[in-house]
């Protein structure tokens, strides 16, 4: 089982999805988000495989893939398989325009 690794950028995203939600709904409500992220990031290194090529089909990075959350399913956590890890690279929901920019320095 490979290891994920969390980039700088997909912290700040977590940490903005965790304030929308803290706001937006109190304590519990952020906290039910942070266990399904992790709960998916515990998908992920079981399973890197099955997550989505789709986002980087269409973003011309073919190692991109994306896994939805199970409870928020309006966000995916976006990832590559680098050697012998996995780096999630950023947290996003897909209500937002999803670019080739939010992948800088990656493709």
């Amino acid at each position: 089982m490979k290891k994920a690794a969390i980039s700088e950028i997909a912290y700040e995203d977590l940490r903005f999805g965790l304030t929308h939600y803290q706001l937006a709904g109190g304590a519990r409500l952020s906290e039910r988000f942070f266990e399904d992220i992790f709960s998916v990031i515990r998908k992920i290194e079981s399973h890197p495989e099955a997550g989505s090529p789709r986002a980087g089909q269409a973003l011309e990075f073919a190692q991109l893939r994306s896994w939805r959350l199970s409870t928020f399913q309006t966000w995916a956590i976006f990832y590559i398989q680098s050697g012998d890890y996995i780096e999630i690279l950023r947290i996003l929901d897909g209500r937002q325009d999803i670019g080739p920019t939010m992948f800088l320095g990656y493709a």
